[in-house]
């Protein structure tokens, strides 16, 4: 009988450490919280933490002014683009178009030279100054060859 007194007493004995440390949770037991996220006011996201997976803390709102927030646009400021460079009628026979006033040439006449009196002196497409073909231009000069 003493020995199945004893057997008894050690069979309670670890029952009882047996509850005992199931009921004790080891602190470095690794927790999985689930991924969810919770929207706070100022628009930011958190998600789940810590060993009872709560919810972390939203960010403290940032104290604003009462006064309305007034956005300035900077203006852009226009880059002036220089006026294209008046071109000039010159030469001896007013032949020449250029950008440069008073340009001269020899004095020698040619029969087309008349044909860029009601020719237009003007900046052509390449930027450069010149004398604006025209079938009637082309013309003259073609008759005066």
């Amino acid at each position: 009988m003493k020995s199945s007194l004893i057997v008894i007493m050690i069979i309670a004995l670890l029952a009882i450490v047996g509850v005992t440390m199931s009921l004790q949770q080891p602190e470095n037991k690794p927790v999985a919280c689930t991924k969810e996220a919770m929207v706070c006011p100022d628009g930011s996201a958190v998600g789940r933490e810590g060993p009872n997976c709560e919810f972390a803390k939203c960010p403290e709102p940032v104290a604003t002014s009462t006064e309305p927030a007034v956005i300035t646009t900077p203006i852009p400021t226009p880059i002036p683009t220089p006026a294209p460079k008046k071109c000039f009628v010159g030469g001896c026979s007013s032949q020449l178009c250029s950008d440069t006033p008073g340009m001269v040439s020899t004095c020698e006449y040619r029969e087309e030279y008349a044909c860029y009196k009601t020719a237009k002196c003007e900046r052509q497409v390449s930027g450069q100054c010149g004398w604006t073909d025209s079938p009637e231009l082309t013309m003259c000069i073609d008759n005066a060859r």
